[in-house]
């Protein structure tokens, strides 16, 4: 796991032909839902042996330019964050100080020893000078791309965990704006790029992207996701790693008549499997069996899987993905089956992959517990009216907000609660949990809860992954 001062090693990652326009310099913002590889490709970027080794994989897909590159950190809300600002030092610069004057102290701080010019060394004594000298602080600009432009070098700066720059979501969003209209400023010079991760519900606030030509930004975003076919790309990859999990790997090839030993020079597995469904399939239905139980009326393992793992916008995390299989793979159920795993491993995979995933939501949006709680024992999907009936009973928005407020309680469910309409506060409700994939609407205006966070909820479906299962001895 790659973490801040620890990237990845070159031997542990999987490119997906889809995150190379993700890793472009010039591509300022990349959303992405957690535990897509937001962080994770930030430390890849950031790591100067790495560059290169990114670049030379992605060559025959797109060039990326990355030999050129001087990579820093510009905020990441983890400790050893190499050049990154802090949480602690935004908040010690005064309130009333415009917040793009504070992301021009931080890109500053980077360029200013290119160049030579000595600035203030404490972080509030630079904002104070890049608001007192408008004039210098420009100039710096400008004479740092001039003399990056004939060293032949860019200055690329990350900005990573952005939901972490403040405690307070107004804070958080009037501090991201400022970095946005920064990042647009920054596009009128040719050697410094900024590039922002940010997650999908703070993209989707319309407040957000409200000034001038924000859409120079918006419009250039790229969504950091993984399709289906990446996800098992990546499981035959970790598979291969390994000694023990190559060999046995090397007979499902064998029987399908795929050459093990022609990988495919980017992804490093055989090429027959890369973006192929129906191969894909058949080297899994040989580890896992083709059918989820004793007849075929519940479905395939490989298409089970991802469509009991995705959540309301169809995404699915590749660390959930990978704890499944894992989880099948170590299950200890008598089985009947030849296969390395099989269809009740595979659910009690998804069971602890729903505890999981539900946990690491609440780390990000801890006020989902709270909206999921009344809705223990409803079976969906459903009608919205039987989730609002349910939260209007319970106080469920109210209660978010007394426990949430000033931190993580969403701002529209504050300006909802404000209106004093309970069923017009229920609905706002709804769509943020639409939005961040906890809900999916279905046909005829009908809610359903994906298994990958209905499971651990203890909310029913008709003929789903039951909450819990004992096991039968």
């Amino acid at each position: 796991m790659a973490s801040s001062g620890h990237p990845p090693a070159l031997d542990d990652i999987y490119f997906p032909e889809s995150h190379a326009e993700v890793l472009d310099p010039d591509v300022s913002l990349v959303i992405g839902n957690r535990g897509m590889g937001k962080t994770f490709w930030s430390l890849a970027l950031a790591d100067q042996a790495l560059r290169p080794e990114i670049a030379k994989r992605y060559l025959g897909t797109r060039p990326l330019h990355l030999d050129d590159l001087d990579v820093s950190f510009g905020f990441s809300d983890a400790e050893g964050s190499r050049g990154a600002v802090s949480r602690a030092l935004l908040e010690s610069v005064p309130k009333r100080t415009p917040v793009e004057l504070i992301w021009r102290a931080v890109v500053l701080r980077v360029l200013a020893p290119k160049i030579g010019f000595e600035l203030p060394s404490g972080f509030r004594q630079l904002v104070a000078w890049v608001r007192n000298n408008p004039e210098d602080q420009l100039d710096l600009f400008r004479k740092a791309d001039e003399a990056l432009i004939k060293k032949d070098q860019r200055i690329l700066l990350l900005f990573d965990q952005l939901d972490q720059l403040a405690t307070g979501w107004n804070r958080i969003q009037e501090l991201t704006q400022g970095l946005l209209k920064t990042a647009l400023a920054m596009k009128s010079y040719r050697c410094i790029k900024l590039k922002l991760f940010m997650r999908p519900d703070q993209a989707e606030s319309k407040q957000l992207f409200q000034f001038p030509d924000a859409s120079k930004i918006s419009g250039g975003s790229r969504v950091l996701t993984w399709r289906i076919a990446d996800l098992y790309g990546l499981l035959f990859f970790e598979i291969m790693r390994f000694e023990d999990g190559r060999n046995a790997f090397a007979v499902v090839c064998e029987n399908l008549t795929i050459d093990p030993q022609t990988l495919h020079p980017r992804l490093g597995i055989p090429s027959a499997f890369v973006a192929n469904p129906i191969y894909q399939g058949l080297a899994f239905d040989a580890i896992a069996g083709d059918v989820m139980g004793r007849g075929s009326k519940r479905g395939r393992p490989f298409t089970w899987i991802p469509t009991h793992l995705a959540d309301g916008r169809g995404e699915i995390a590749p660390r959930t993905f990978l704890q499944v299989v894992k989880t099948a793979a170590e299950w200890d159920y008598p089985s009947t089956t030849s296969t390395a795993i099989d269809f009740q491993g595979i659910q009690e995979g998804v069971r602890r992959a729903s505890s999981t995933r539900l946990s690491e939501l609440e780390e990000d949006y801890p006020w989902v517990s709270s909206a999921l709680e009344p809705l223990r024992g409803l079976l969906v999907p459903c009608q919205t009216e039987d989730i609002t009936v349910r939260w209007i009973g319970a106080k469920t928005v109210e209660r978010i907000n007394s426990d949430y407020l000033g931190s993580s309680a969403p701002i529209d469910l504050v300006l909802a609660n404000l209106l004093s309409d309970d069923d017009a506060a229920a609905e706002v409700l709804v769509k943020l949990m639409r939005e961040i994939g906890v809900f999916e609407e279905r046909d005829r205006g009908r809610v359903n809860v994906p298994d990958i966070f209905r499971v651990k909820a203890g909310i029913l479906r008709k003929g789903g992954v039951t909450p819990q299962q004992r096991r039968r001895l």
